[in-house]
């Protein structure tokens, strides 16, 4: 049901590419692997020599395309991973605005002096003349 949720969610608010990941990367190294397998067929119709040629040939481009699939399938989901990361950053843009304001111009030094006053006054906090010497 999910699927279908997601399938047909006009808004887009969850990726279904993300899902559908492990199962194109499936369908990729098992179609590539029937490409080749059909030029080493289509090779050894042409002549017997070029058919062994290819099919000793035929473990490296296996491995080659399996690799080219996984890497591409990586991707892609790290692509969608660091559009969740900035979705997640973009939401936080409005406090660090106010962040950035409250430290901006030449007096934002004293800007800093009820949070350091706040910070020496609270007991729960060590501070480098509470703390018991150990040499």
């Amino acid at each position: 049901m999910d699927y279908l949720r997601i399938l047909f969610d006009l808004k887009f608010n969850q990726y279904l590419t993300v899902q559908l990941l492990p199962l194109l990367y499936v369908v990729l190294v098992i179609g590539g692997l029937g490409v080749i397998v059909q030029l080493v067929v289509d090779a050894f119709s042409h002549s017997t020599q070029r058919g062994l040629i290819y099919v000793l040939a035929f473990p490296v481009a296996a491995l080659v395309w399996a690799s080219a699939c996984r890497a591409t399938t990586e991707f892609l989901l790290v692509v969608f991973r660091m559009s969740e990361d900035v979705r997640t950053l973009s939401q936080i843009t409005p406090t660090v605005k106010k962040i950035d304001a409250m430290f901006a111009g030449s007096n934002w030094v004293s800007r800093l002096m009820p949070f350091i006053k706040a910070f020496q006054d609270n007991p729960n906090v060590s501070s480098p003349k509470n703390t018991p010497d150990t040499h």
